[in-house]
């Protein structure tokens, strides 16, 4: 969540930056391009990651629920095979969503 945060943030500041710059500006081209690259870019990343972090999270909890429905326990090793990602980041995302509540400890 934090990233995508952060690309929203960085995005906006692009925008801006853009906006009060274009008056005044003698070389608009140089300066578009380093705002780009400074802000617009990562920015961009940032939003990108995020969100596909956030969609793979809830894509691992969707399925560990049903899983749950289907045996009665979670399996991290069969999680991670549905879903195509590492043990790894299965087990921690599924750490992260017990912590917060999202799913029963068992």
């Amino acid at each position: 969540m934090a990233r995508f945060i952060a690309g929203i943030v960085l995005l906006c500041l692009f925008v801006f930056t853009i906006l009060v710059s274009v008056p005044e500006s003698e070389n608009l081209t140089r300066d578009f391009l380093v705002w780009i690259a400074t802000l617009g870019f990562p920015g961009g990343l940032l939003l990108y990651f995020g969100q596909r972090y956030r969609t793979r999270r809830k894509v691992i909890i969707n399925t560990a629920f049903l899983m749950l429905r289907e045996s009665g326990s979670i399996d991290v090793l069969e999680l991670a095979h549905r879903v195509g990602l590492s043990e790894d980041v299965v087990a921690q995302i599924l750490a992260e969503a017990r912590r917060k509540g999202l799913i029963p400890k068992d």
